[in-house]
């Protein structure tokens, strides 16, 4: 028994003196805190290396009428808040991020993912959408034409309350275009239908949910993640259920 205990002091003491230590750094690298928060729910972030200079930038997405903050990476370990100069002009609670390459023109776009929950009968799209196409120029401009719409799906018509759950992108039908998944999470436990959005090609997108036959079932979705789990060649998709079994298609 001694021996098992001096053996286990010897492996914390090894753990704990070559064990990683976080110092905040934040402020002093450049990058501001979100202090406006009116929901329960915070919002997401999505890294990448946006404009192709070998380091990683991220995007942050803020509250109602707070300017969402897109920080560029110097290089140096020090950031540069650059959203509102860059184009990236949404002001509505954005919960969600993601960078993908939209158009096929090898520069990042970005899509946003928002909802209004809290807002209550003054908010009559409970989730919205938003696409910003990268430019050559490293600036972004709003796409409203892509085909990117949930109709009157999230409406409030016909759900009370809505939450963003995830999104996720994948070449689905491996025409070497890339795809989009949007999930939601629905309010007293009713849910929501989950959208899927194909890639036509040339810039637009055609919502596919139905003839798809994914998230048509009226649950609350969170993440979902795309991967080729069979290795038959094909994406599929797996998402997090709450308050229900997971689902794998």
């Amino acid at each position: 028994m001694k021996k098992i205990a001096v053996f286990c002091s010897l492996v914390f003491a090894t753990l704990t003196s070559n064990g990683q230590q976080f110092t905040e750094v934040a402020f002093s690298r450049g990058v501001e805190r979100v202090t406006t928060m009116q929901d329960l729910f915070g919002s997401g972030i999505s890294i990448a290396d946006y404009d192709n200079d070998g380091d990683l930038d991220f995007f942050v997405g803020t509250e109602f009428n707070s300017a969402n903050q897109l920080y560029q990476n110097d290089g140096n370990g020090f950031f540069q808040e650059v959203a509102m100069s860059s184009g990236i002009t949404s002001t509505y609670r954005n919960r969600a991020a993601l960078w993908f390459d939209y158009n096929g023109d090898e520069l990042l776009d970005l899509v946003l993912l928002g909802d209004c929950s809290g807002i209550g009968a003054s908010c009559t799209e409970k989730i919205e959408i938003f696409l910003y196409e990268q430019t050559p120029g490293r600036s972004f401009n709003e796409i409203t034409n892509s085909g990117l719409s949930f109709g009157t799906r999230y409406s409030s018509t016909n759900i009370s309350e809505a939450l963003v759950g995830g999104m996720a992108t994948a070449d689905i039908n491996n025409d070497g275009w890339l795809d989009l998944a949007i999930t939601v999470w629905g309010r007293e436990f009713a849910g929501a239908q989950a959208t899927f959005f194909l890639n036509n090609g040339n810039g637009t997108f055609t919502d596919i949910s139905v003839s798809s036959g994914f998230g048509q079932s009226s649950v609350s979705r969170y993440q979902p993640i795309f991967h080729d789990f069979n290795r038959d060649g094909f994406q599929d998709i797996y998402v997090n259920v709450d308050f229900s079994e997971n689902e794998f298609c």
